[in-house]
């Protein structure tokens, strides 16, 4: 494949706009290795999943999932004084018997 012809159809592939011959001819291009298998370093790899799951993280998470340090206090706070209120009430009720 000619250079010039490799990049249209790169770039027609990587807008979405490639005809179906087009990208199954690029895919079958980039999976191509030659006989040869693909390895890698277990640190690279690593590193490239950590960065992933990063990428990933970042475009997903909510708040609501994730809650803030000042949420947090605040859940902990309202926690223990629920807690502080049940102890309370017990203790009246023992009081009154």
């Amino acid at each position: 494949m000619q250079k010039k012809h490799l990049k249209r159809k790169l770039d027609l592939y990587l807008e979405g706009n490639a005809s179906p011959d087009t990208t199954k001819q690029v895919e079958e291009w980039l999976s191509d290795t030659g006989g040869r298998t693909p390895s890698f370093p277990e640190p690279l790899l690593q590193e490239e999943e950590r960065r992933i799951l990063a990428d990933i993280r970042s475009e997903t998470e909510y708040p609501l999932f994730y809650p803030s340090r000042e949420e947090k206090d605040l859940k902990q706070a309202i926690l223990v004084g629920a807690f502080v209120c049940c102890l309370f009430v017990v203790l009246l009720m023992l009081l009154h018997h």
